[in-house]
């Protein structure tokens, strides 16, 4: 499911974490193998403003720890406009698919119902009387397969960039 090559998010999407781009050797010495020709001295980590990459663990868990309902939300995918005319009721669907948020969905919904029923009321050659009522649809938002969703972009567009496809 994830990348083997790399287990790698961008930071700034999920956290400020600074992962150490030197070299730090116990002791402060350097091996003579690894670097003959360098000090023995202890190398500092050096702080950088370019894309930083984290651990898949560490990403996921700065994730968590920033959002408290973590996989308790909720979100509005459809709306139902019960409307009437002369002898029977009606049912209109209304798909969330621009994702809107539930009180930009819900303001949308209720500002245009009207406008919408009788739209489907001319479709359906009939003529609309009124509006009995407008029934939501929630489901639970599962961050989990959010998240894993989106580190596997970073994964394909990590693996892209290094290829340079």
């Amino acid at each position: 499911m994830f990348c083997t090559f790399s287990r790698l998010l961008y930071a700034e999407r999920y956290g400020n974490i600074q992962l150490p781009k030197g070299v730090r050797v116990s002791g402060g010495h350097l091996c003579e193998a690894e670097a003959p020709t360098e000090a023995t001295a202890e190398t500092t980590t050096k702080k950088t403003e370019e894309n930083t990459m984290v651990a898949y663990g560490i990403a996921k868990a700065r994730a968590m720890a920033n959002r408290t309902d973590w996989n308790e939300r909720t979100e509005i995918t459809k709306a139902v406009i019960i409307w009437f005319d002369a002898d029977y009721e009606y049912e209109l669907e209304i798909e969330n698919e621009d994702r809107m948020d539930n009180e930009e969905f819900t303001a949308w919904v209720e500002e245009n119902a009207e406008s919408l029923a009788k739209a489907d009321a001319e479709e359906n050659g009939t003529t609309f009387e009124e509006i009995d009522g407008i029934d939501f649809t929630e489901k639970e938002i599962d961050d989990d397969a959010l998240f894993d969703e989106e580190y596997e972009n970073a994964c394909e567009f990590e693996w892209e960039s290094m290829t340079g496809r």
